[in-house]
């Protein structure tokens, strides 16, 4: 059984990302482009004379830049990205940020429900002296009741969560540290200049360079002019030596109307793969900006949030000082000024995480969030 150890943004990455062993391929014999690419051998028989019988070789010859054109072809085929894999392994890096970003709001909602909880006990023993003395406020005791009641159901609910969490990662009996996750400023330092990002198209590329391949290979099978180069031997013996040996060339000059159509299908479908991407790019811009505008307005939020609560505290410890300086310190007022303030770091919680998620979703739709393998994208340096 492994020790219990502090784990932060990248240890996690680290011990639940496997590592991308990416299997070698099978075949990796390089390919034969022989420069003859046919042998034809014929016999004819004169009268069934085996002194006159005729031998006939022929050989014939690949195009010039064939083989370079089918070396190429193979290459492309042979080093295709695995695109499931690939989105496989990004599905899961997405999965592991939002799964830390559920840890982090976990354990900061179980310290202020802690709290929350102190709070709640010292007002439950301030009304036992109310009931002692007769003193007794119904309706705040019926009010202590019932938020003692949602209190535990939500520190059930959130314990189950993240228990739940740590044994699907495998973070039982670890402490987990969340110092370096990143704040709002420094996510609407990003936003300022943001980098230009790196668009995701492996699978356009590659099937425009399939295409390109293609294409080549056809081209070069039509520049071929040589057909073929023939030798021919007649055994007549009445004929001198010289006279037996026959050379032949034979040339051709193409003019294919089915390799032309596939070219120009081959082309057209070149076209249509680029059209889409340029549609799809249109899209995707659509997206980082829609996803931009949805993370500005989460932060705008938060820091409203933030400004309010804090001109509250300012004004509630005020009050506090003023009504201590008057009666001395009333036990009531404090509690219920601490528990405001509890019950406002819950909202301004809630807030910050939709402010993280949001930013999560902002470096998805740039294509970003899967480059980070080790968890940068939540630490305190982010980059841009």
């Amino acid at each position: 059984m492994l020790s219990a150890q502090t784990v932060d943004v990248q240890v996690f990455f680290a011990q639940t990302l496997p590592p991308d062993d990416v299997p070698g391929r099978m075949d990796t014999r390089p390919l034969r482009t022989p420069l003859i690419t046919a042998y034809d051998l014929r016999t004819e028989t004169d009268r069934f004379d085996p002194a006159r019988q005729e031998y006939t070789a022929r050989l014939q010859f690949a195009a010039p830049g064939l083989a370079r054109a089918q070396r190429d072809l193979f290459r492309t085929l042979r080093e295709a990205p695995d695109l499931e894999q690939s989105e496989a392994r990004c599905e899961l890096v997405e999965d592991l940020y939002h799964a830390w970003l559920r840890l982090y709001h976990e354990d900061r909602h179980r310290k202020i429900l802690d709290s929350l909880q102190r709070v709640l006990d010292d007002r439950g023993r301030l009304y036992d002296l109310d009931i002692g003395r007769l003193r007794l406020d119904y309706d705040e005791l019926f009010d202590l009741r019932t938020a003692r009641t949602d209190l535990t159901l939500r520190r059930q609910e959130g314990t189950a969560e993240d228990e739940g969490l740590r044994q699907v990662y495998g973070l039982v009996g670890d402490s987990l540290t969340f110092a370096e996750m990143p704040t709002a400023e420094q996510i609407t330092s990003l936003l300022v200049s943001p980098r230009t990002p790196v668009y995701a198209q492996a699978e356009r590329d590659y099937e425009l360079a399939l295409i390109d391949r293609e294409i080549a290979l056809e081209q070069a099978e039509e520049r071929g002019i040589l057909d073929f180069v023939q030798f021919r031997y007649r055994g007549n013996p009445n004929d001198e030596l010289d006279q037996r040996f026959h050379v032949g060339l034979a040339f051709r000059l193409e003019n294919s109307g089915d390799r032309q159509l596939k070219v120009r299908s081959l082309e057209l479908e070149r076209e249509w793969i680029e059209a889409n991407g340029t549609l799809e790019d249109q899209m995707q811009s659509a997206r980082r900006a829609a996803s931009r505008r949805e993370l500005l307005t989460a932060i705008d939020f938060y820091q409203q949030l933030r400004r309010a609560f804090e001109s509250e505290d300012q004004d509630l410890a005020r009050l506090a000082g003023a009504a201590s300086a008057r009666a001395g310190v009333d036990p009531q007022l404090l509690l219920d000024i601490e528990e405001r303030r509890l019950r406002n770091l819950l909202k301004l919680l809630s807030a910050e995480t939709e402010v993280i998620a949001r930013y999560l979703d902002w470096r998805s739709d740039r294509d970003e969030l899967c480059l980070g393998e080790d968890g940068r994208w939540l630490n305190r340096t982010p980059g841009g």
